[in-house]
């Protein structure tokens, strides 16, 4: 990776669009790139007032794609749909996606390439600065957000009452985890019926509520427990969310959330959260927590085997706390679901009911994240965006291909 050291930390953007195409660009560099290297570069262009314009670029030295091929890649990318396209060698599925999410976003994909050497996609953004402080060497900064904080280290809040509702077991699992990292023991639920249930018996400090859910999703929950006056004014409602766009804050906020957190959690953020929102008498010092979070040992062998199969290991752990033997724990679980998953996703797609369908591939799309699975992330994501349109033409093309290849990835991990 080639960061600029002069970018600042924080920009106002859709994070989860522009995640989506860096990754369909690595995706389809690293497919077609069989020795040599792929290069993620982020370069700043030029500042203008609280704007900066900042270039992406993915390089490669795979295969490459031919000149001819490139002129017929600037008339159309939809090589997922055009036949005419099926040919052009070192181009994937992930490049109509691209560009489709680069056009929401007001921008465009470029091509460069030399056959046989290697090819350079890149892309421009403009976006408002939120925090101009330079980002940094990415590593160092990267390393040290695989940790909880010196101070978090030094604190806990045992007696802080938390509860956690996701549909997610796999979800549901990661957040206790973390959690315990500083000495809480939260209440897990999964769904909303059983929330409401316990807020009416309970009263928790934060109520941390997922927003898609099956049956009676977040918003729903949430506007019933206000109803009813389950939620005490010091109370804070937390909406858990893998669908954070622009904006996303102020909606839930409108709805009577008190913030969101994006999903799959990473530990920083929760952390962020816990010390915003629990009282501050909840606080004690124990010193260093008996769980510290570690550096990944990405040498140890079954993180090298998840590695051959296709899993960013370094994504899946910082999911897990940057804790080896907790993700696999958690990769073991996202194969021990998967035939249930796979059962109600061809059901609900025999029966056309593309609601159901969509919140149940939405969770596999968070799940597949959360191990690392990022070719699965990406065919869920889709899939995900045209159930919730009601595009089932789309579902029933890329629904066999979506199991198949879930299939195969289950069935990798079942043989290590």
């Amino acid at each position: 990776m080639d960061i600029d050291e002069k970018m600042p930390s924080k920009l106002f953007g859709d994070d989860v669009r522009i995640s989506q195409v860096i990754m369909n660009l690595l995706t389809n560099a690293v497919k077609y790139t069989e020795q040599g290297t792929v290069t993620l570069s982020i370069k700043k262009k030029e500042i203008k007032g609280e704007n900066i314009t900042f270039k992406v670029s993915v390089k490669d030295t795979g295969i490459g794609i031919r000149k001819e091929d490139i002129d017929k890649l600037a008339v159309s990318f939809e090589r997922l749909e055009e036949k005419g396209n099926r040919h052009i060698e070192g181009t994937g599925l992930g490049i109509s996606i691209v560009t489709r999410l680069l056009e929401m976003m007001n921008s465009r994909l470029r091509v460069e390439s030399e056959y046989g050497k290697g090819s350079t996609f890149s892309f421009e953004l403009t976006l408002k600065i939120a925090d101009a402080t330079p980002i940094g060497k990415y590593q160092d900064r990267r390393a040290a957000g695989l940790r909880v904080s010196d101070d978090a280290e030094r604190l806990t809040a045992p007696k802080a009452r938390i509860l956690i509702t996701d549909d997610n077991e796999m979800n549901l699992k990661v957040a206790s985890n973390f959690m315990k990292l500083f000495g809480i023991n939260p209440t897990l639920c999964t769904s909303g019926e059983d929330t409401i249930k316990l807020m009416r018996k309970n009263r928790y400090d934060i109520l941390f509520l997922d927003h898609m859910m099956p049956k009676m999703d977040g918003i729903e929950t949430l506007d019933i427990l206000l109803k009813e006056n389950l939620v005490p004014k010091e109370t804070i409602v937390i909406a858990l969310t893998a669908n954070a766009v622009v904006g996303a804050k102020e909606q839930y906020l409108s709805i009577g959330f008190n913030d969101y957190l994006s999903k799959p959690v990473e530990l920083k953020d929760l952390e962020k959260m816990l010390k915003k929102y629990l009282p501050k008498d909840l606080w004690i010092k124990e010193g260093a927590a008996e769980e510290q979070v570690d550096e990944a040992k990405n040498s140890s062998d079954p993180l090298k085997a998840l590695e051959l199969i296709g899993l960013d290991t370094a994504e899946g752990l910082t999911y897990c706390g940057n804790e080896k033997n907790f993700y696999l724990e958690i990769v073991g679980d996202y194969a021990k679901a998967a035939d249930e998953n796979i059962n109600k996703l061809n059901s609900f797609r025999e029966q056309g009911n593309m609601q159901e369908y969509k919140v149940l591939v939405h969770a596999v799309k968070s799940a597949s994240k959360t191990i690392g699975s990022k070719e699965l992330f990406n065919a869920a994501f889709e899939l995900e965006k045209a159930s919730e349109s009601g595009n089932k033409d789309f579902v029933d093309k890329n629904h066999e291909d979506f199991i198949k290849k879930y299939r195969e990835l289950v069935a990798k991990i079942g043989k290590l």
